[in-house]
């Protein structure tokens, strides 16, 4: 049999942990007075191999050492600021989130068990208080990140500030929690940032925390319902429009329509007929409620009834470019009933029916997409297509061409 070497397997072992020591010791030296983000980045960049070597990946030290760096480039970043110097303010943002993170993979490997079965920490405790030192700055972190447009940045920052309180790596240090309200207004501004981000799901539960912490207004409300509808989900859709219902009702109808508008999603007509009633029955003069009236018998094929209610919707709000939208389509749809029923006329009898019938249908049609286009020629251009058709039919030339160039704009 061979021999083996003991004390030849402890002076390999030493070898190895020696070289192990020296890496980390060059890299500890490297990042040593690096102020600048860009510096900071391409110093991150050389260590890396650090992160994937079996031994050296496993040891707090690896990240502890460009964690440490990231804030103090943060710092000094932060400093240059408050001198009246302009920082790149993404930089700040990511400096700083950068040290967070790589403090995260530091902490959990940095209790070593000795031969004697006793544990002890080299990095903990200072890793804790940098991290609670700068509690605040990761809220000054998220705006600096929205100012940079890197919402998925600005997002994570505010969730780093949110949570750190009770970050069971943090432990009795972690820093004090701030209190609800400015939670609640922080939770409200992640949710806008994850909206930009679209990453919709991150932003519906940010703004339900808000919302849970005492943080609720017309806005946040109106954004929660917008996003849940963007997101087709109609649990969330439903219980921000109600909560919207209930707090600003008698003075914001959209709360109303998100809510009718995720029945009519769902077909739930008689649910939607009912709240409705029982909203008209309460405040009979509110126009989009008649508006949703039409909306709902469209969607159950009641065209006359739809049509006299987008009219009354009309009639109670004359800047209602949507209710004018689809009045006409209504009118449009009855002169196309009619028209067809004159298939088995004689030439008289259908040119008759023409001037005596269809023709003030199309030109009342006309004048009312020409009114829904005037109050909001953005979204609804689709009132230019119908007025093509309609002046095409009217046989009006002048018209005709006019809305020609505009559909060429």
């Amino acid at each position: 049999m061979k021999k083996i070497s003991i004390s030849g397997l402890f002076l390999a072992a030493a070898l190895v942990a020696s070289a192990q020591a020296d890496l980390l010791k060059q890299a500890e030296k490297s990042f040593k007075g690096i102020k600048e983000y860009p510096e900071y980045e391409a110093k991150v960049k050389e260590i890396e191999p650090l992160f994937t070597n079996p031994e050296t990946m496993k040891q707090a030290q690896t990240y502890y050492i460009p964690g440490k760096a990231a804030f103090d480039v943060y710092d000094n970043l932060y400093l240059k600021m408050q001198l009246g110097q302009k920082p790149d303010p993404k930089q700040m943002g990511q400096s700083i989130l950068d040290g967070y993170n790589y403090f995260m993979k530091a902490l959990p490997l940095d209790p070593v068990t000795d031969a004697k079965g006793k544990t002890k920490t080299k990095y903990t405790k200072n890793i804790i208080n940098i991290i609670s030192g700068h509690h605040n700055d990761f809220s000054n972190a998220g705006a600096f990140l929205w100012d940079a447009k890197d919402y998925k940045g600005c997002y994570d920052a505010f969730e780093i500030y949110c949570t750190l309180p009770s970050n069971p790596l943090l432990g009795k240090d972690a820093p004090k929690a701030p209190a609800d309200s400015v939670i609640g207004m922080t939770r409200y501004n992640q949710a806008l940032a994850a909206w930009q981000a679209n990453d919709l799901d991150k932003a519906i539960d940010a703004f339900s925390k808000a919302i849970n912490l005492g943080h609720v207004n017309n806005d946040l409300l109106n954004y929660a319902c917008s996003v849940a509808a963007q997101a087709k989900n109609n649990d969330k859709l439903v219980e921000f429009a109600q909560k919207g219902i209930e707090l600003y009702g008698d003075t914001n109808p959209n709360y109303m329509l998100y809510l009718l508008n995720s029945y009519v999603e769902n077909k739930d007509f008689a649910t939607a007929h009912k709240v409705l009633n029982d909203a008209i029955a309460k405040n009979p003069n509110v126009a989009e409620y008649y508006f949703s009236l039409g909306v709902i018998d469209e969607s159950e094929g009641n065209y006359e009834s739809a049509e006299k209610n987008y009219k009354k919707a009309i009639d109670m709000k004359p800047e209602y470019a949507a209710a004018y939208q689809n009045y006409g389509r209504m009118l449009v749809e009855r002169h196309d009933k009619i028209n067809a029923t004159g298939d088995n006329m004689s030439q008289a009898d259908y040119n008759k029916l023409r001037a005596e019938t269809l023709r003030p249908i199309l030109l009342e049609a006309a004048g009312v997409f020409e009114k829904a286009y005037e109050l909001d020629p953005e979204n609804l251009r689709d009132a230019l297509n119908y007025l093509r058709n309609i002046y095409y039919a009217l046989e009006d030339a002048a018209n005709l061409e006019r809305i020609e160039n505009l559909l060429k704009n």
